[in-house]
């Protein structure tokens, strides 16, 4: 078989944040057709899982750790040089040097994102591809957006940033991938290069899925509480909608399950009666299986929302916005799209009071996720990212 090479900017286990779960699924899938070496940067020593053993394919891997303090230098030099901070903050010497010894003993080298384009900039000679997944520039944007002073200043210039060395890498590399047609389009530049390679959903077993219990007023949101567009998405529900739900139907309960909550999401849970804040939770199963419907009220953000394919494999009516369902090429029809406060309100209330729709529309979301979104599919658009181009 073929050998490859696979960089990550973090380690790929546990499997936590949408970021891991891309990251893992790319590996799965190079490892299908090629023996692969992994290079990871872990930014806390010693507690790194070996990917060894856990996914097929998968031959050496290679270690960097990078301590804080030196993160913290390196985000730094974005106020004295023209990239974006996550171009620098990425960037070790050491790792550089690591790499530069051992591009050519590889047929392949797979990006497994952005942050570690910059260590190939010497090697565009070699058979190279990236995996953006989203579109930074739309992320960097979209935080803009829905940031204030100096923080919306910064945003914007790593935005300005990003847009230019996006397009810079899509030249740069033999083929480039994005988890979306909208995340491909958005800097408008020449897609020749470029592809989707789609995320893959696992499918629960019956038994876990939903059980649209009729007396379940629970509205759900699962996701890494410490990433920003998931704050601002609890955020906005929380005090913009939620309160009109539970004037409704005063039982109605907005439980945020996810891991590292931030100070700004726990205090949503004094906030309002009825919400409540899990922090990490062994499985969220038992919450989608309980759950009344899931909401995804994304404000900011790019890419496909794992959240809600999730939600949808396990048969949960979703209720989200644009920009939640922005990462879908053919947006399924049961999938509750709201563009503002008052009728995100009003369509989880009309599910809260009708099991029967609820059931309904959780079904459907099930049969679409088992068709457009399984592994066997991801690895036909993955073969036309990297093997139709070798």
């Amino acid at each position: 078989m073929l050998r490859a090479l696979f960089l990550s900017h973090i380690p790929l286990y546990p499997v936590i944040g949408g970021d891991r779960i891309r990251l893992t699924q790319m590996l799965k899938l190079l490892c299908h057709t090629h023996v692969t070496d992994v290079v990871c940067i872990s930014h806390h020593h010693g507690s790194e899982l070996s990917v060894k053993g856990l996914i097929e394919g998968v031959a050496d891997e290679k270690w960097f750790y990078v301590p804080r303090l030196k993160r913290y230098l390196n985000a730094a030099k974005t106020l004295i040089n023209d990239r974006p901070e996550l171009d620098n903050h990425y960037w070790h010497r050491h790792v550089q040097r690591y790499i530069d010894s051992v591009a050519a003993d590889y047929d392949v080298i797979v990006c497994g994102s952005p942050a570690m384009a910059a260590y190939l900039r010497k090697h565009t000679d070699k058979n190279i591809y990236l995996d953006f997944t989203d579109s930074l520039t739309l992320n960097y944007e979209h935080a803009t957006d829905v940031s204030h002073g100096l923080k919306r200043i910064w945003k914007r210039l790593n935005a300005k940033r990003m847009r230019k060395l996006e397009r810079k890498y899509r030249e740069m590399f033999v083929n480039t991938a994005y988890i979306s047609t909208r995340d491909r389009d958005y800097i408008g530049a020449d897609t020749r290069k470029t592809c989707i390679v789609k995320n893959f959903v696992d499918m629960p077993p019956m038994e876990q899925t939903c059980a649209y219990a009729p007396t379940s007023r629970d509205i759900v949101f699962v996701g890494k509480m410490n990433y920003g567009p998931n704050i601002e998405a609890c955020r906005h529900f929380a005090l913009d909608v939620f309160p009109k739900v539970r004037e409704a139907i005063p039982d109605s309960r907005f439980l945020i399950v996810g891991t590292s909550p931030t100070p700004e999401v726990t205090a949503l849970a004094s906030s309002s009666a009825g919400i409540i804040v899990t922090g990490r939770v062994e499985s969220p199963a038992d919450y989608y299986r309980n759950a009344a419907l899931v909401c995804a009220p994304m404000v900011s953000g790019s890419g496909l929302q794992n959240k809600i394919l999730e939600a949808m494999a396990f048969g949960c009516p979703v209720v989200t916005t644009p920009i939640g369902a922005g990462g879908f090429t053919d947006v399924p029809e049961s999938l509750l799209i709201c563009n503002d406060n008052g009728s995100m309100a009003e369509a989880c209330i009309g599910l809260l009071n009708n099991p029967d729709r609820r059931a309904s529309l959780g079904q459907q979301n099930r049969i679409f996720i088992d068709t457009h979104y399984s592994e066997q599919v991801a690895l036909l658009q993955f073969q036309d990212f990297i093997c139709n181009n070798q």
